[in-house]
């Protein structure tokens, strides 16, 4: 059997290796054992729930052209709804019970919450279910990933595969984009094969083992091969003995199979159906071990038979695909009846690609232009008819031959007109070509204006990449950080031919001439026929926001949404922003990997990251090969900014001949909770502006701040304060709706606002925010609300500034508490909670523990954070994953939980922190088990490697039983019936021969603490000495509001 292509130690070692995302790391998961071990098995542990402070989740809150999946989108993200009578007239009764099930399924019953990091169990359970009714064979929920549309799963493929340059991938020519610039921005190698238009597009097998062959001799490692079925940009669907022959090849190959499976639902062909790969590869007896295979799919579990909504489903699907149909049909009629061209049959997706024989005339003022042929054609059609098209060298085509994509989405009755258009041009085209030479377009243009009086305007669908007018007027233009010569090469490289290329920026320039003189085209309106069909889905917030925030995101549209947020920004700065400098995203994180791809080239270029911050930006730099150079944040100074040592970073760094290209700062801090005083951020601009470094400001928190005596500023407020324009200081702005108040983690919505960036920067910038086509509708529409929210005399106002106020005097509340209680436990400290959603304070742990989690192969602080979760519950994040000064050890805790909640840490908290637990610390010994006399012959003791009993009777137990920690180092003691080892994971077990009940070094310490009656009534009266049992919730509410201290409140 030939060695898998895919395993750990042949995958990227950046991402396997070097690259963890601790948040959701080991902590985490060994909570969700214990979570599991709960509810199997009630009263097992010394708490009844995990509390979850580890990461920024705030919330648990809970989209039309299929009413069915619109009203359970509808119902899921406004849950009070299933609680009005008048739902049952509004919604279908099977919509009404699906959203319940969903609902019930995920984590706090609403959709504004954050998911395990692989998708919610309950709907990955659904969609394997509805892929195993398709296929008929099994599927796994444990094998589904769900992601941000099918984009983010290709990155992450290709971040996993491409190892460096000489690792390749096989793709198809024409492809999707999408494949060839994810390949390119990872640095592989494309190795291309070309389908076969003259059999309808289909793939060669021959073509494809020679396409490897010759790759490998080359020295190019090919680690998978690239299948769309249906077809983009070409419409064919595969026939099965194909997809066999397909199968067969990567089997024996040892190649990944990636399936790219969007459009299934979308066959119009009677003499075919669409068949997955996985079917195909479990049709001939290939198992998972056989052939390792990617499939990104669509929606897997619609309305069935009998459900109240299966008739409207069944017939609202219906006569989409129908009508798709005919617009295919009579495309392709027009297509075939035109001198030059020919069309395949359409079969599937949504898209035609008709070959173009152009005159050589036409191929000359191409190169004249400095254009590919197709794309000349492609902007002479739609200076001439307003008709926007891809042209086929985006999607690469064989060389001399000429194509353009054009999708059949145009509502139906728009169709006569199109073909009406396409054809007046393409005659007109052929015929001036004919008989003039190369500038032909002002004739082409006069020529179809005279037959064509009565088209005035322009309708396009695209985005924005013009400059803001400030950046018109840079004047130092020779000092900027970030030029297009300084870019990524990789990115430089990309083939800009993207869906939000040449014409499209054409089309939206023609919008803005238009839009300022009406008369100054030929046409009405540009038919969008080339852009991504979810781009065309515009989602409706109908449910989710009062009346007036309805109206206002239905009016203002997609370019609205970015005014909107423009204009929230000049708001809150008091200075101008611009729409132009806006670009929406999924999150804070995607701009940070776009930020980074456009940086870094190699590992000699760095950013200056502080220390500690948020693993994003670290494990951004580790994926794309970065060098980090780390700044230390002061923390006996609240954690602020030390200019000395930032300097002195920089100079360290530039002297072992690293490029230091950005410096980034989180404000408020994310773990440590500080906001920065405005003196601090005018040094720190300093420094950037004199250091040519890109300032990467993380400001997604800006709302949260929990001090009279500190505001926040933003670093472009700042900058411009102190009399820095764009020419002066290249800055770059993250937000994000997952954070703040409002805590929409699960919505994916952000921005970046990028500024002083040159305009060829801004389009480098664009192409790759362009890859992923474009960023959630619905994000887009709650991040223009968070920047744009009600205001006086709107009908929301009250209510929104009730909610608003509530949960940030909560959040100052819950901060306030358990800094004072930090600070009043032995061994810890913690700086004054500011802003942000966590406090970070620091642990000194007993050399002792120190050292039995350096014999664990652990650091001290995942140790003290391992001890927590078993003996209260409570989850945090080790300062480790974060970064900290050596030496020093930490731990973040949000202050998200609820107030009932908040009590309950504090309470588990000073429990834990009893004399009797650091004694624990203090005597803990990873080489000594004690097995107290009481319970030597039970059954079983788990131990996990610690010593347990830390009173002085322990201490003195008999018969201990000592060995060296080591995996599966056995200690038999026969007379006792006692078997010694230590499991695969390092946890130590004691087994007895005897029968009895399993007992965990939990119960051990229960019996301890049973003999020690006294030090609970010391414990007791400790924490009625700091006033956790009894803290008045409500006078903390009025302390925040006062200049005193949450420390001097509790002292009263």
């Amino acid at each position: 059997m030939a060695a898998p292509s895919v395993a750990v130690d042949n995958l990227n070692p950046k991402v396997v290796l070097n690259c963890e995302y601790a948040v959701r790391g080991e902590i985490v998961i060994h909570a969700q054992r214990l979570q599991q071990q709960l509810q199997t098995q009630p009263g097992s542990l010394p708490f009844d729930e995990i509390l979850y402070c580890n990461i920024g989740n705030p919330q648990s809150l809970g989209q039309k052209p299929v009413t069915f999946f619109r009203e359970v989108i509808a119902l899921c993200d406004h849950p009070c709804l299933l609680e009005k009578e008048e739902t049952k007239s509004l919604f279908s009764a099977d919509a009404i019970s699906r959203a319940t099930t969903i609902l019930a399924s995920i984590p706090g019953r609403a959709t504004g919450a954050y998911s395990h990091s692989q998708g919610i169990k309950g709907l990955r359970d659904a969609i394997a279910a509805g892929i195993a009714s398709r296929d008929g064979y099994p599927a796994n929920a444990d094998d589904i990933f769900l992601t941000d549309g099918a984009s983010p799963g290709v990155h992450m493929m290709m971040q996993l595969l491409l190892r460096n340059e000489k690792d390749g991938i096989l793709c198809p020519i024409p492809q999707y984009p999408l494949y060839s610039a994810s390949i390119a921005l990872h640095g592989g190698a494309l190795v291309p094969y070309y389908l076969n238009e003259s059999t309808g597009w289909g793939l060669e097998i021959s073509d494809l083992k020679k396409q490897l062959e010759d790759s490998r001799l080359k020295g190019i490692d090919v680690r998978a091969l690239v299948v769309i079925n249906p077809g983009n940009p070409t419409g064919q669907v595969l026939a099965e003995e194909n997809q066999r022959d397909i199968v067969k090849f990567c089997k024996n190959e040892g190649l990944v199979l990636l399936a790219d499976e969007v459009y299934q639902e979308n066959i119009y062909v009677d003499n075919k159906k669409f068949n997955s790969f996985k079917k195909i590869a479990r049709s001939m007896g290939y198992n998972e071990d056989d052939l390792p295979l990617i499939l990104a799919s669509l929606v897997m579990n619609p309305p069935k038979a009998g459900d109240a909504s299966y008739a409207s489903y069944k017939a609202e699907k219906d006569g989409i695909l129908q009508s798709l149909a005919r617009r295919a049909k009579a495309l392709e009629n027009a297509f075939n009846s035109l001198e030059g061209i020919t069309c395949n049959k359409t079969e599937g997706a949504m898209y035609l690609f008709p070959q173009l024989s152009l005159p050589q005339k036409a191929i000359d003022a191409a190169k004249a232009a400095n254009k590919a042929p197709d794309a000349f054609y492609a902007l002479r059609l739609l200076e001439a008819t307003g008709i926007v098209v891809v042209p086929g060298s985006g999607f690469g085509q064989v060389p001399g031959t000429w194509h353009i994509r054009c999708t059949i989405l145009p509502q139906e009755e728009k169709i006569p007109a199109i073909i009406s258009r396409f054809k007046a041009f393409h005659e007109g085209f052929m015929a001036a070509l004919e008989a003039h030479h190369r500038h032909t377009g002002s004739l082409l243009h006069s020529a179809f204006l005279a037959r064509s009086p009565h088209l005035t305007s322009l309708t396009y669908i695209a985005g924005s990449i013009a400059p803001s007018p400030a950046a018109n007027e840079m004047l130092r233009a020779a000092a900027r950080a970030l030029t297009v010569s300084s870019l990524n090469p990789k990115v430089l490289a990309l083939a800009d031919h993207h869906l939000g290329g040449l014409v499209a920026r054409r089309a939206q320039s023609m919008q803005q001439e238009l839009d300022a003189n009406p008369a100054s085209h030929p046409f009405s309106e540009v038919l969008a026929l080339c852009n991504h069909p979810h781009l065309l889905d515009r989602s409706e917030a109908s449910f989710m926001f009062s009346s007036d925030a309805i109206t206002r995101a239905r009016e203002i549209g997609i370019e609205g949404l970015r005014d909107a947020i423009a204009a929230g920004i000049a708001s809150r700065d008091g200075l101008p922003s611009y729409s132009e400098d806006i670009f929406l995203t999924d999150g804070a994180a995607a701009p940070v990997h776009m930020m980074m791809h456009l940086l870094i080239c190699g590992k000699k270029d760095g950013i200056l990251c502080p220390i500690p911050s948020h693993s994003l930006y670290t494990d951004s730099m580790v994926l794309r090969g970065a060098t980090l150079v780390p700044y230390y944040l002061d923390e006996s100074r609240g954690w602020s900014v030390n200019i000395s040592d930032l300097k002195k970073q920089l100079d360290g760094a530039r002297a072992k001949g690293i490029a230091v290209r950005g410096l980034v700062v989180v404000n408020p801090g994310n773990p440590t909770g500080q906001v920065l005083v405005e003196e601090n951020q005018c040094e720190i601009v300093e420094l950037c502006k004199n250091e040519c470094l890109v300032l990467l400001a993380d400001e997604v928190y800006q709302e949260n701040i929990y001090t009279d005596q500190k505001k926040f500023n933003s670093f472009k407020k700042v900058a411009r304060s102190i009399g820095y324009g764009e020419g002066d200081i290249s800055l770059v702005s993250f937000h994000s709706v997952s954070n703040g108040y409002y805590g929409e983690c699960g919505r994916r919505g952000g921005y970046m606002e990028v500024t002083g960036f040159s305009s060829e920067v801004r389009g480098e910038v664009y192409k790759v925010a362009s890859l992923s086509a474009c960023s959630n509708i619905s994000g887009q529409i709650l991040m223009s609300l968070v920047m744009n929210p009600p205001k006086v005399g709107d009908e929301s106002y009250p209510s929104y500034r009730a909610e608003r106020d509530s949960i940030l005097s909560s959040l100052s509340c819950c901060a306030e508490a358990m800094v004072s209680t930090f600070n009043s436990m032995e061994g810890m400290t913690c700086n004054k909670a500011e802003g942000g959603i966590s406090v970070f304070p620091s642990v000194r742990l007993p050399p002792r523990a120190i050292e039995a989690a350096e014999a664990m192969n652990t650091e001290p602080d995942v140790f003290y954070a391992l001890r927590l979760l078993e003996s209260t519950g409570i989850v945090v994040v080790p300062g480790s994953v974060f970064g900290q000064v050596p030496g020093t050890w930490h731990f973040r805790c949000t202050i998200l939980p609820q107030e009932e909640k908040t009590r309950q840490i504090i309470s588990r908290f000073n429990y834990n922190s009893m004399p009797s637990s650091m004694d624990s610390l203090r005597c803990y010994s990873p080489h000594t088990i004690l097995i107290p006399k009481t319970i030597r012959s039970r059954n079983l003791i788990r131990a996990s490697m610690d010593s347990s009993f830390s009173g002085p009777e322990s201490k003195k137990a008999p018969n201990s039983v000592s060995f060296t920690s080591k995996v599966n180092k056995v200690y038999e003691d026969k007379s006792m019936g006692i078997l010694c080892y230590t499991d695969e994971s390092g946890e130590l077990i004691c087994e007895g021969f005897d029968e009895g009940p399993r007992l965990t070094w939990q119960d051990m310490e229960k019996i301890n603490r049973e003999k020690e009656l006294k030090a609970e009534e010391d414990r007791r009266e400790r924490m009625m000495r700091i006033g956790v049992a009894g803290i008045d919730w409500s006078s903390l509410r009025t302390a925040v509001s006062k200049p005193v201290s949450m420390g001097e409140e509790l002292k009263k």
